[in-house]
């Protein structure tokens, strides 16, 4: 009877390194220097080094907005050293990560003392997705934003990160109500979810 039971935890041993280490990919923003870059301008990897010294090789492919000076740039347009912001999420890979976007930033990047941790909520960033709907608040509950479009109802999952515009500023979640028109900007997660980048209204949205 003991036998199995030693199986079993030699197994749970081996898998638990795997496991936890999942949780200590970057989520959210990380900022640093872009050490590598290996792959093709479809797909491939980076390789960067945070403002805190951390080091993370984040997947990247044709769906990763890649941006310089407020337009849209390729793998090939990467470079060694270059500082960079990038909008991370977690993948099934232990240890790794899936850049949403890259950001290749001119101004000096923060100092060790002013840095925020990668998991904080994105302020100035966001992914940039290649769904957008537009449409009336049916219900919030849960981080689930259910939205009635002329396509029918369409159910949106709400990120830490996600970027909440009224009337062209920046403002917090505990303003979205029901029975509002906003226009959702967002993409597809690793588990075919859709889920919302940034959620805007304001007059400009208004018939």
């Amino acid at each position: 009877m003991r036998k199995p039971l030693g199986i079993l935890l030699q197994f749970v041993t081996a898998i638990s390194p795997a496991a936890f280490a999942q949780d200590d990919v970057p989520i959210g923003l990380i900022r640093g220097a872009l050490m590598e870059t290996k792959g093709s301008e479809r797909a491939g990897e980076v390789k960067i080094k945070s403002i805190d010294g951390a080091t993370f090789t984040c997947r990247y492919d044709d769906k990763t907005y890649m941006e310089h000076t407020g337009m849209r740039i390729f793998a090939s347009a990467l470079h060694k050293e270059d500082s960079v912001e990038v909008v991370g999420d977690r993948t099934k890979l232990p240890g790794s990560c899936y850049a949403r976007t890259i950001r290749i930033v001119d101004e000096p990047l923060p100092s060790q003392s002013r840095i925020r941790p990668y998991r904080m909520v994105t302020e100035h960033i966001a992914p940039r997705g290649d769904l957008t709907f537009s449409g009336v608040v049916i219900r919030l509950q849960d981080g689930l934003l259910l939205l009635r479009t002329r396509d029918g109802d369409a159910s949106i999952l709400i990120r830490d990160d996600t970027r909440f515009i009224n009337g062209g500023s920046s403002t917090d979640r505990s303003y979205l109500k029901p029975n509002m028109r906003v226009f959702v900007r967002g993409g597809k997660n690793l588990e075919k979810q859709t889920e919302a980048y940034q959620i805007s209204w304001g007059e400009i949205f208004k018939p």
